[in-house]
């Protein structure tokens, strides 16, 4: 904004542009504090969802939507023969 305020052409959007920013500054605020919150959850390494429930997930959804090559190709290769 401090690069911008002082041009011309853009002084009618400055209201515009500062309301913007003061979102974007919420934002990043919201997600410093959400990003913080996680890092201090009791939970050690990286935060992944376990293979058996990813696996539960797709084929639950799969059940919903149309299979994709990968999903149908991963659930051949799951079945017992």
């Amino acid at each position: 904004m401090a690069v911008v305020k002082d041009r011309p052409a853009l002084r009618k959007h400055a209201a515009g542009l500062n309301s913007i920013r003061q979102l974007a500054e919420s934002c990043a605020r919201q997600l410093t504090g959400w990003a913080g919150a996680v890092q201090k959850l009791p939970f050690k390494g990286q935060r992944r969802m376990p293979e058996k429930v990813k696996r539960t997930r797709e084929t639950s959804s799969a059940s919903t939507t149309p299979a994709s090559p990968t999903a149908s190709k991963a659930a051949t290769s799951a079945s017992p023969t």
